[in-house]
């Protein structure tokens, strides 16, 4: 069960990011856990900025299947 503490501090942290002056557009979800609680999306609400949330095991997976379809053709 996760805490809403957790979740809480986790968007909190996600705001943080998205407010720094280094970032401009997008998160990348490097920790595999936090996918779980934040799937990937293009509008996530961070701290009233809009930021994208990247999920790289997805990108992974989603490039290993267009790899292996254009394999077999």
């Amino acid at each position: 069960m996760i805490d809403n503490r957790f979740t809480f501090g986790v968007v909190g942290g996600l705001g943080a990011l998205a407010g720094a002056d280094f970032l401009q557009q997008l998160i990348l979800l490097g920790c595999t856990e936090l996918p779980l609680l934040f799937p990937q999306t293009k509008n996530f609400d961070a701290a009233g900025r809009t930021v994208a949330l990247l999920d790289p095991t997805l990108l992974l997976a989603s490039a290993c299947v267009r790899h292996a379809r254009a394999a077999s053709t």
